[in-house]
This record gives structure tokens, C-alpha cells and sequence, in this order.
């Protein structure tokens, strides 16, 4: 099975785990995500990507 892949600020990103979560008793979605260049993602559905990039 392959990972799926989808565009963020027009760079592949590969989905590497995916959690259901709450924030303040609100439900959300947890991605953790690599981009191409190596670089964790995390995006918190329906928040825009927050990108950490190593150092």
C-alpha cells in the first residue's frame, strides 16, 4: 500500500500518521506529515499546516 500524498503550499506531503484528537472538547484530525524536503508537518484539520523543519 502506498502512502498517499497531497499537495500543502504546493509541495507533496506524505501522510505518515493520522489521529482523531480533541481540543478543548472539540474534535479534530492529526496529521504527521513529511514533505520532500524531509521536514515534519503537522497538520491540525482544519488549522493550516504547521511546518517544523530540522536545524
Amino acid at each position: 500500500q502506498g502512502a498517499e500524498t497531497y499537495l500543502v503550499d504546493g509541495t507533496d506531503i506524505e501522510k505518515i500518521e493520522l489521529e482523531s484528537i480533541r481540543i478543548n472538547g472539540e474534535p479534530f484530525q492529526l496529521y504527521i506529515c513529511r514533505n520532500k524536503y524531509g521536514d515534519i508537518v503537522v497538520e491540525i484539520s482544519p488549522f493550516a499546516p504547521i511546518v517544523i523543519e530540522r536545524l
